[in-house]
């Protein structure tokens, strides 16, 4: 036994108290990291900053600069981007949040398989015709997939409806006339329609556009326009049973091509813009061009654009911020929607506050990897850029191997009950549902936090 001298005692008193001493330090330094990271967390609900190039006042969230945006599924442990299951093959998925009490979470559209037959062509010969169709359906969570095993299952969305091939626009000719080499000629034995995308409007319409063969012979393939009320019964039921089409009646009951005077033979991927009663087109990003959406053309069968702003030169903005040469043509896809930039309930949405978000695409190669950014407009005509995020990647998917495209993506808030706005307009502190097509295969999605896509943005 090893005893202790007297003279010992004072320094072991003196260690306690040292100890002591550090263990409260300790204490009162964990607290201050932990006030340092609550008002971390809070700045990014708080609309400060942007990263500035210019004069533009938008005040964007601010923090550390990323070189890349990882988006992150709050549905799932590992962050992993979920699956849409309608019960028979489909890609590029379009997926728009359900109103409460409509026993649906969402509604989406989406594109067959490819499947092709043989048939002869106008001059007797064997040709391959592309068999395309859109399909529709209400959607909910799979309760059978268990996000809690090891390794978790992907969530995953299936059909609570029949899944129906709409009734669209499509060609009953074998060969499309207007696809000439110059424009459309991949598109020429194509008759169907693809690239659905829906949208709610101002109004709280749910819109929906696609392209297929022109209404003309000259035409190629063309953006059709229509209430998706009209053509999906199960989604017009589901909103009939919660007094929806009183308060939000049908206006587009009928499909109607989009044309401007002297358009090209293809076009593909425009947005569409829906401030109050009006709808605007935005058919370019460089140069870019933004029309108006003027009147029916009974001649022509034709809802007829007007000129609203058209770039002079291919460089703006977006060109600067993004000067790629090693990809091809950028382009946009989805449609333009409303972010109000500060916590729902915080303020009343303005001009000065509110933009326009979007995704645009650079290609590499074909068919090849997409780079996706968030661009965001400003939301009075002539909807002006106001900033680019960086590239985006989505957890459980691969840039370097997979085909991702994002076809549309839809705000909603965190709590019903506080759904005061037009369906799809956002707030900082909301949720966003993405919807993407994978290797032209499948359909995924993607639910995360508004922020997430906010972040880093370069400002014009």
């Amino acid at each position: 036994m090893v005893s202790v001298a007297p003279s010992m005692l004072p320094s072991l008193r003196h260690l306690r108290f040292i100890v002591g001493y550090l263990l409260v330090l300790s204490a009162l330094l964990l607290t201050l990291i932990n006030i340092f990271k609550a008002n971390s967390a809070a700045s990014l609900l708080r609309p400060t900053s942007l990263h500035r190039r210019s004069k533009h006042t938008f005040a964007l969230p601010s923090g550390p600069k990323k070189d890349v945006l990882p988006i992150v599924s709050r549905k799932h442990p590992w962050g992993a981007h979920g699956l849409v299951d309608l019960g028979i093959g489909h890609h590029n998925p379009s997926i728009l949040r359900m109103p409460p009490g409509t026993a649906a979470l969402y509604v989406t559209v989406a594109r067959s398989q490819y499947d092709t037959k043989i048939v002869q062509d106008i001059e007797g010969q064997p040709v391959d015709i592309d068999l395309r169709d859109i399909m529709g359906a209400l959607l909910e969570d799979d309760p059978t997939h268990n996000t809690h095993a090891w390794p978790p299952d992907l969530n995953m969305l299936y059909n609570t409806s029949q899944t129906t091939i709409l009734p669209l626009i499509r060609s009953t000719s074998n060969v499309i006339r207007g696809c000439v080499p110059a424009a459309g000629w991949w598109f020429r034995h194509i008759p169907g329609p693809e690239d659905a995308r829906l949208f709610w409007s101002a109004l709280g319409e749910p819109l929906l556009t696609y392209n297929s063969p022109g209404s003309r012979d000259d035409l190629c393939r063309q953006i059709y326009l229509i209430d998706a009320r009209v053509v999906m019964p199960e989604l017009n039921e589901a909103l009939e049973r919660i007094g929806w089409n009183e308060v939000h009646p049908v206006r587009l009951r009928h499909h109607f091509p989009l044309y401007w005077e002297g358009q090209g033979g293809l076009e593909k991927n425009w947005a569409l813009i829906a401030v109050g009663e009006e709808l605007y087109v935005h058919t370019d990003l460089a140069p870019r061009k933004v029309w108006s959406l003027g009147d029916y053309d009974t001649e022509k069968r034709q809802l007829v654009l007007t000129p609203l702003h058209h770039d002079e030169t291919t460089s703006n903005c977006f060109t600067d911020i993004r000067n790629a040469t090693d990809m091809l043509h950028p382009h946009q896809t989805g449609n333009f929607i409303p972010l109000t930039l500060c916590n729902r309930g915080e303020c009343e949405p303005t001009p000065e506050n509110t933009v326009l978000t979007g995704f645009a695409h650079w290609k590499f190669g074909i068919p090849g990897q997409y780079e996706r950014r968030v661009i965001t407009l400003k939301s009075t005509p002539p909807f002006d850029y106001v900033s680019m995020s960086p590239p985006l990647t989505f957890v459980g998917a691969t840039d370097s191997i997979d085909t991702l495209y994002v076809m549309s993506h839809d705000f909603f808030p965190r709590d019903p009950n506080l759904a005061d706005y037009a369906p799809g307009h956002g707030f900082l502190d909301d949720l966003c549902v993405i919807s993407i097509g994978k290797n032209n295969n499948e359909g995924i999605f993607v639910e995360t936090d508004v922020m997430s896509l906010m972040e880093s943005h370069t400002a014009c």
